[in-house]
């Protein structure tokens, strides 16, 4: 996924500084559910969990990482992970996704 036209000059997280820069180069961006163990819930994503959904946006460097985002969010819908990769990542970033 790789998007155009759009204007990231700083980075939107209430923890960031203001001028705190976007995430450059190549960014692996990914979302998972956390939380505790919740009974009579075997598994995979579900919409009435508990769990909180998180998405996690980190620079790669190599075989290192570099500077990361993360935030909390409603729910893994396209328009939502979209709207945080337009608010963390540079316009001319790679992204990478699953």
């Amino acid at each position: 996924m790789r998007a155009r036209g759009r204007c990231c000059t700083t980075c939107a997280e209430p923890w960031s500084t203001p001028s705190a820069p976007c995430l450059t180069g190549e960014v692996e961006v990914d979302e998972c559910e956390v939380g505790g163990v919740e009974k009579g819930r075997s598994g995979g994503r579900s919409r009435i969990a508990k769990a909180a959904h998180v998405v996690v946006a980190v620079e790669a460097r190599g075989q290192d990482s570099g500077r990361i985002r993360m935030q909390v969010i409603p729910d893994a819908s396209g328009p939502t992970l979209y709207n945080f990769v337009h608010d963390t990542v540079a316009p001319d970033a790679v992204v990478h996704t699953d």
